[in-house]
């Protein structure tokens, strides 16, 4: 189902460029996130090819991310990707710093469509599982 050689939408690609830069730009910890994707390249024609970014076969339009141990505080910054990527339907977002009092009720109501995993993020010196 998943495969590299097809090209996803420029608007796809666009709002993930965006996410990274954001990431980038409210980050202390900037080198690990370009290091973490550095293959998000608006150089690169296909964002299919990236890391992380998994496509369709048949509409060539991203249907899975892993968002794993990327150090995100907040569902806010991946709003714009729940939001955006309307053919999303798996989000890893394990293993980062979120917090469950800081997701926006809109974000969760999209998030619950999906297949995610959000397990081993900190809350209240918890873990959600």
């Amino acid at each position: 189902m998943f495969h590299a050689s097809i090209s996803c939408s420029d608007h796809e690609m666009q709002v993930l460029l965006q996410f990274k830069s954001s990431l980038i730009q409210n980050s202390s910890t900037d080198d690990e996130i370009n290091y973490d994707l550095e293959s998000w390249d608006s150089n690169t024609i296909n964002c299919c090819d990236w890391e992380r970014v998994f496509c369709d076969d048949s509409s060539s339009h991203v249907v899975a991310l892993d968002l794993s141990k990327l150090y995100l505080e907040t569902l806010e910054v991946v709003a714009p990707i729940i939001s955006n990527i309307t053919s999303l339907k798996k989000l890893d977002l394990s293993k980062n710093f979120l917090r469950q009092g800081e997701i926006p009720e809109n974000v969760l109501a999209n998030l619950f469509q999906l297949e995610s995993d959000l397990s081993y993020n900190y809350d209240s010196d918890e873990l959600i599982n």
